[in-house]
């Protein structure tokens, strides 16, 4: 299938997955990763435990 053709058939909406070679498709490991952040305490704010 010609580029032109598969552009094409992506922009009106149709499935072009079976269009590609996915045999060699690799998926990277490059998630993103939440940094680490301790939020300070409101000052004035108290935390009494109960009991």
């Amino acid at each position: 299938m010609q580029a032109e053709e598969f552009d094409k058939k992506f922009d009106r909406g149709e499935d072009v997955i079976q269009e590609l070679d996915l045999s060699k498709a690799k998926r990277r490991n490059n998630l993103c990763q939440s940094p680490d952040i301790t939020q300070p305490r409101a000052p004035g704010l108290l935390v009494e435990s109960q009991g």
